[in-house]
């Protein structure tokens, strides 16, 4: 009987003890996870990559769509085509446009697994009239800064370029492309 006693007194104690600890232990818990939400967020920008990508194909479509909202004519272009590290990809460019030109035109490029990298326009540079930002019919580098995304291009920044002739309305093609994206 004292053997029983001593056993069940033992366990009692021992239960008892591991219970502290584990009281103990959540808050060093606590501080491990606030710890390791810090190094994740730091972890994230040590672990960027910066990648070139080419965007080997592209087709699409202009068009200028009458009264949408707070535009008086929006400018959309859509289209498609094939690039390094996104696969297959759909392109949608949008700005207003207005008798003073066309306002910011913000972009999205969705890859084929579905994230997306969002664009801006920076700067179009036409070949032939360099001065000139607007060239219709003739050869031309647009120059995209990439300003974040979602899925894996979450934070993405980085640059696009575009060299294509701009067709002011309607079907295109035959435009390629090149940059650098960190993600």
């Amino acid at each position: 009987m004292k053997k029983l006693f001593y056993i069940v007194v033992g366990a009692i104690f021992l239960f008892a003890s591991c219970q502290s600890d584990l009281i103990e232990n959540d808050d060093s818990i606590l501080n491990q996870v606030s710890k390791s939400d810090n190094v994740m967020k730091v972890n994230k920008e040590i672990n960027k990559v910066k990648k070139e990508i080419t965007f080997m194909s592209y087709e699409g479509i202009i068009e200028f769509i009458p009264n949408q909202g707070d535009c008086a004519v929006q400018f959309m272009q859509t289209g498609g085509g094939i690039a390094s590290h996104i696969g297959k990809y759909a392109l949608v460019n949008t700005a207003c446009a207005g008798p003073d030109g066309l306002g910011e035109m913000l972009g999205v490029i969705t890859a084929a697994n579905g994230d997306e990298i969002y664009t801006r326009l920076d700067n179009i540079k036409c070949d032939i009239n360099p001065e000139i930002g607007f060239c219709p019919g003739e050869y031309a580098t647009f120059t995209y800064e990439i300003a974040g995304g979602s899925g894996r291009f979450d934070e993405a920044d980085g640059w696009i370029y575009i060299y294509g002739i701009f067709v002011p309305e309607g079907p295109f093609g035959g435009a390629i492309g090149w940059g650098t994206i960190t993600y």
